[in-house]
């Protein structure tokens, strides 16, 4: 690791030394990057230096992480040996006047985050941001894009863009109509804003439809976008063309509804007029490009609901703003896309792979996939109880990789787990995807990615457009959208930090699916991974991934409605072996493992036997399944017999598994090894007990039933 920080800060510093230009930085996470670049700005001191990172402000979170403004200005006091550097907040954080009073290089490295990168870069700078210009060169600490494009729509929370209706902008071209045609596009706008007149719907097979979340959820939202947003648009839109007057009044009302979560007084007016001016300008030369038969799909309509809504249709914009490239620019991003920073700083952006690249050992466990598309209480249950099961093996600790909102339904499914099976380990942290970047507080800790990460289509459809606008750019988008799921699959798995310790000490990656789900689909086409017993199939990820089987601590049945019966079955079983010699299928029935056949009276009878004998047993804090059975059922009111089928609930289903394969499988040879016994007693049917022999059969029974007849062939008829 210390070679390759000292490569990347000999880099670094050459860039930083010559004349403008973008230099993106590619590294393996946690080989050095940004501790090479640091000392690299370190050693051109006094010179002055922007540094851009995610984000500035501290999480309102109980327990955060510090923020990578200060994680970066502590790395800097390290490496100097002195405090060099001050922290720029947004606006969005101060007053006015103490936002511009930041602006005086106190010291010679300004730490601003990736919002302020479009302000930084654009032309024409001045003002208090001004003085910023004084720095010699800009580092930017993880991939910028999603700071330097402009997305207006639907508002979905603070700091999103809000549109223009459409309603709002037939208003605003009325007075501008010179003569019938025009008025009648007006009209037309007017007419589309709520609804789609009947003449109009042959447009809705241009409409795009969004999911709330997930493709299985209802349609939130929908767009359009191309060649059917300008034949419906475009007419109205030559207003703006051949009257300056409309154009001007539409950047004073797309500027007055840009920014609905701060006050009027809150963002300057200079800020409103630039991005108003910059979406004008986007639609004016997207309308010439239409005309010229050149569709663009960065501007078009929005709204909520779906095709037919009546919800206020808005104007969405997705725009990359521009970036002036007249100082030395240094991007660190371990993944970096060459046809992304190509399309974002032009041909001269060098892209720069410092180091050798040392795999990622990944554990595959597709066994234990999650969908968060989907209601999964018990398979749930089932992977939290092999994450419990993990502590022992994860003396660093573990992080749980979920998608963003999911945290209190694993903490409730890890809650419920240890409850259930009395299981006391310390939780694991959950950190959410697309959200831990740059984070290096997961040092030392097993990761475990509990689903693979996701984007939902509106960024390839939305958000991608931005860099590739075109309307045959669908293959770059959707190469570009497949791209930073697979890069954010292996940013996240290196939290980590597994390659800075030695193999035998070394942190474990644990992904929960097969990598292949994001390959390519051409590749996916002739890989022959079908689980995790071919692992090494996947061959398609360029040298970043060295895969091998997990092995699970808890039984899994790989697509059973009921995944959790095995696990706890082996447990129950362990505990009566250890306390009756054999586990006696009269036992397993009174715990509500297994549905009771038999009807009859005197079999009612043995199972509250049994049950007051299981009781008893469950006093034993060694048996500790059985103690966690015993806690459950003296919680539940009623009767024995309602308190069986109701004390596994939530985690197993017994009614599952009527034709009790599952017992054979755990049990028998699958499973424990032992053998199937029937025991004849004075009963017309044997009583089954699975136990290591015939002897310790019977004395399982006998320690259940006490006073149980056995025959006396009992003791060497094993069939």
């Amino acid at each position: 690791m210390t070679g390759i920080k000292e490569e990347v800060e000999a880099v670094v510093g050459a860039a930083l030394a010559g004349g403008p230009g973008v230099s993106v930085i590619r590294a393996v996470p946690g080989g050095g990057k940004t501790a090479g670049a640091i000392a690299a700005a370190v050693a051109r001191l006094p010179e002055k230096a922007l540094w851009a990172v995610r984000e500035t402000v501290c999480s309102r979170q109980a327990g955060a992480a510090p923020t990578l403004a200060a994680q970066t200005a502590r790395d800097f006091q390290g490496a100097a040996g002195q405090d060099v550097t001050q922290t720029i907040l947004g606006c969005a954080h101060l007053s006015d006047d103490a936002y511009h009073q930041q602006f005086t290089w106190d010291r010679p490295v300004a730490v601003v985050s990736h919002a302020h990168l479009p302000l930084l870069l654009q032309p024409g700078l001045h003002g208090p941001l001004g003085k910023l210009r004084e720095a010699s060169g800009v580092i930017i600490d993880e991939d910028p894009l999603s700071a330097l494009s402009l997305h207006v729509g639907l508002t979905s929370g603070q700091g999103q863009l809000r549109g223009l209706p459409l309603a709002n902008l037939a208003e605003v071209l009325r007075p501008h109509a010179m003569d019938a045609r025009q008025q009648a596009a007006v009209d037309m706008l007017a007419a589309l804003a709520r609804g789609w007149p009947p003449e109009l719907k042959r447009h809705l097979t241009g409409v795009h439809p969004f999911a709330a979340a997930w493709p299985s959820q209802g349609i939130a939202r929908c767009m359009l976008r191309g060649p059917g947003f300008w034949a419906l648009i475009g007419p109205a839109l030559q207003i703006l063309a051949e009257q300056p007057a409309a154009a001007t009044a539409l950047r004073a009302a797309i500027a007055g509804h840009l920014f609905p979560w701060l006050r009027g007084e809150d963002i300057s007016l200079t800020t409103r007029e630039r991005l108003a001016d910059l979406l004008v300008d986007a639609l004016l030369d997207d309308l010439v490009a239409a005309e010229e038969g050149q569709i663009r799909r960065r501007c078009g309509l929005v709204w909520r609901g779906d095709f037919e809504s009546v919800y206020p249709k808005v104007l969405a914009f997705d725009i990359l703003q521009p970036a002036l490239v007249d100082r030395p620019i240094v991007v660190l991003d371990a993944y970096a896309s060459e046809a992304q920073y190509r399309a974002i700083f032009g041909s001269d952006c060098r892209i720069l792979d410092v180091g050798a690249r040392r795999p990622l050992r990944v554990q595959l466990a597709p066994q234990l996939a999650l969908d968060p598309a989907r209601s999964q209480p018990r398979k749930a249950v089932l992977v939290a109880r092999e994450i419990l099961a993990h502590a022992a093996r994860s003396p660093g600790g573990q992080v749980l990789l979920v998608p963003q909102g999911s945290h209190k339904a694993v903490q409730q499914a890890l809650s419920t787990a240890a409850g259930l099976t009395g299981v006391c380990a310390s939780p694991p942290r959950v950190a959410h995807w697309y959200g831990g970047r740059g984070n290096n507080t997961f040092l030392g800790q097993d990761t475990r990615a509990l689903t693979m990460p996701h984007l939902p289509a509106v960024v390839r459809e939305c958000s991608l457009t931005a860099l590739f606008p075109l309307e045959l750019d669908h293959a770059a988008r959707a190469a570009l959208m497949g791209h930073h799921e697979r890069s954010e699959l292996l940013q996240m798995l290196h939290r980590g930090r597994q390659l800075q310790f030695a193999p035998t000490s070394a942190p474990r990656s644990i992904l929960h699916a097969l990598p292949c789900a994001l390959c390519p689909e051409h590749a996916r086409a002739t890989c022959n991974a079908q689980d995790h017993t071919q692992p090494t199939a996947c061959r398609h990820w360029a040298g970043d991934l060295e895969l091998e089987p997990y092995a699970t601590v808890v039984p899994v049945t790989t697509g059973s409605p009921n995944p959790m019966f095995g696990a706890v079955l082996a447990d129950v079983a362990r505990d009566l072996e250890q306390s009756c010699g054999g586990a006696p299928l009269i036992a397993l029935e009174a715990l509500g493992l297994v549905v009771p056949r038999a009807k009859r009276a005197a079999h009612q009878a043995q199972l509250l036997t049994a049950t007051r004998a299981l009781l008893a047993l469950g006093k034993d804090p060694i048996l500790p399944a059985l103690s966690a059975w015993r806690g459950r059922w003296q919680a539940l009111p009623g009767p024995f017999s309602d308190r069986r089928t109701a004390v596994w609930c939530g985690l197993v289903d017994a009614c599952g598994d009527r034709s009790r394969r599952s017992v054979y499988q755990v049990l028998g040879a699958g499973g424990l090894g032992w053998s199937r016994c029937p025991v004849r007693t004075s009963q017309p049917t044997p009583l089954i007990v699975w136990a290591p022999d015939k002897a310790a059969a019977v004395r399982a029974l006998q320690c259940l039933l006490p006073g149980l007849a056995v025959s006396s062939s009992a003791t060497t008829e094993n069939r």
